[in-house]
């Protein structure tokens, strides 16, 4: 049973005869896997590492290294962080498919390579058709001005659709509203470092994703006109309105 190793080590350590180093390495060792395998990974390193010289130990690095060998992500992540191996760390959450990870990590320490991770995760959720998902991705790493411009891209689609208005309202006020966000944090930008340069540059996905659109919409620039689709939307509903109540008047207007 499980918690007889607990006794065997007791036996092992508390006999008059000589103790076998091979059975009580064996016995820490079972120990070790069971802590293991309830995900007490403290005290599973203490008790993996019992008795052992510290040169003998295995590093964080190593423990990284295993961890991601067999796909977990979060502990390898964790391990990795503690020996400053931020990089393997990224590396093994884009090796794994876990971009939220990698993004969140290159945020949170403030990677330089966060563009590129962006960059790669974005053409991969845009090849696979999740534009949305895309869109949430910039969103969440303050990349309003390319969120706004694949919600404008959805909005373009979903017209085709013949959706409700009030739904295609919805769309454009969203995407009008991370145009705005995108200006205000340029404004916060601008401030703190004395620059109107910005790095949110679209990203070469992006750019080839918007590029069909840009030749049949040279006479609407959704980024500098961002209200004008939710503005359209608004005054058709309220026209219908308006006609339905019986107020031609100012339906016509």
């Amino acid at each position: 049973m499980l918690g007889d190793w607990f006794r065997v080590v007791q036996l092992l350590k508390g006999g008059n005869s000589g103790t076998d180093d091979r059975q009580l390495e064996e016995a820490w060792n079972a120990i070790g896997d069971y802590y293991a395998d309830r995900h007490k990974w403290k005290a599973d390193e203490k008790i993996t590492c019992h008795g052992q010289e510290p040169n003998l130990r295995p590093s964080n690095k190593d423990i990284g290294s295993m961890f991601g060998s067999i796909g977990m992500c979060n502990q390898a992540v964790e391990a990795y962080k503690k020996c400053n191996k931020v990089k393997a760390a990224i590396d093994i959450c884009v090796s794994l498919n876990e971009w939220n990870t990698a993004i969140e990590l290159a945020k949170e320490l403030n990677v330089r390579e966060i563009d590129t991770l962006l960059a790669q995760y974005a053409k991969r959720l845009l090849d696979e058709g999740k534009i949305l998902s895309a869109v949430e991705l910039y969103r969440k790493a303050n990349r309003f001005r390319d969120a706004a411009q694949l919600m404008f891209k959805v909005a373009t689609e979903e017209s085709k659709k013949n959706h409700a208005p009030s739904v295609m309202k919805k769309i454009y006020v969203l995407a009008a509203t991370l145009v705005e966000e995108h200006r205000m944090l340029s404004r916060k930008t601008s401030k703190a470092t004395g620059s109107t340069k910005t790095t949110n540059e679209a990203s070469l996905a992006l750019n080839a994703l918007m590029s069909d659109d840009a030749k049949g919409t040279a006479t609407f620039r959704p980024l500098d006109q961002p209200w004008r689709g939710a503005e359209a939307f608004h005054f058709y509903l309220l026209a219908q309105r308006q006609l339905y109540e019986g107020e031609y008047f100012y339906s016509d207007g």
